[in-house]
């Protein structure tokens, strides 16, 4: 064998015993992850375990990963600590999404505009089904955006929204149907029954003639039947199971007041 074949040979040999190296240590993290796993579930499933330790086992399975402030604005940027192909996927996408959305606020700020983003938060929660993490970002204008990610509970992989609605038990029947009743609930919080909100619009200060009550009562039934009707349903829409188990939903309520909808989290219990 010449002296290029013997480093030819001994390159391929250090580095089949590279890749075997990396494997062990990637198969080692791997059980070190899922032995962590099984800890957590236990923790979380022992009726014995007081609330604040189920707490503290969400809050260790993530870490901020940016934390800055923008001319009074808070931005926290969360990374999930699961060792998981999605979940280090799930992170750089989170990480390029709200670097992005904050070099956007740095340059309105740079030039003089006005600035739309207020705060950036985060809360996660860990339940036997499912590990999930809500971004939450706040607006000048009053709005706030949802943005959630699901990864399972025991291998670390991405859910989607139609293994979260599996996992409650629940046919995508019953779902919506309970999903609607609730975006129904949350209208009438904000506006009030229809009878209320007539008998409102009768008693204010200025008063209104007959033609402009009943406007605005078609505008009433208008934006309840929206805010109820299944094409205000989308299966793309944002989800995560919270710490009981229960599904929530960022839903959107039809306004009344101006052509911003807003967005409200509803839970639908078990």
């Amino acid at each position: 064998m010449n002296k290029m074949g013997k480093v030819k040979l001994i390159v391929t040999v250090v580095m089949g015993i590279l890749t075997v190296i990396v494997s062990q240590n990637e198969k080692a993290k791997r059980e070190e992850q899922q032995e962590r796993l099984d800890t957590y579930q236990q923790i979380l499933t022992d009726p014995e375990v007081q609330e604040e330790q189920r707490e503290a086992v969400s809050n260790i399975m993530v870490q901020d990963s940016v934390n800055t402030n923008i001319e009074g604005s808070t931005y926290t940027i969360p990374a999930i600590l699961i060792a998981s192909e999605d979940a280090m996927a799930i992170n750089k996408e989170i990480l390029e999404t709200y670097n992005r959305k904050m070099e956007e606020e740095e340059f309105r700020q740079n030039n003089g505009e006005e600035l739309i983003i207020k705060d950036i938060s985060y809360e996660s929660y860990y339940n036997t089904a499912a590990y999930s993490l809500v971004i939450i970002e706040e607006h000048y204008d009053g709005s706030i955006e949802y943005t959630a990610y699901n990864v399972s509970a025991r291998s670390g992989r991405k859910l989607s929204n139609g293994e979260l609605i599996t996992s409650t038990g629940m046919t995508n029947q019953e779902f919506t149907g309970k999903l609607l009743a609730l975006y129904g609930e949350e209208f009438i919080k904000l506006y009030g029954e229809r009878e209320s909100y007539e008998e409102g619009l009768r008693n204010q200060e200025e008063t209104l003639t007959e033609n402009e009550i009943q406007a605005q009562l078609e505008l009433y039934d208008e934006q309840y039947n929206n805010t109820i009707d299944y094409e205000n349903y989308d299966i793309k829409a944002e989800m995560f199971l919270n710490k009981k188990g229960n599904l929530c939903v960022a839903g959107k309520i039809y306004s009344m007041t101006d052509n911003e909808n807003n967005m409200v989290i509803v839970e639908i219990a078990k």
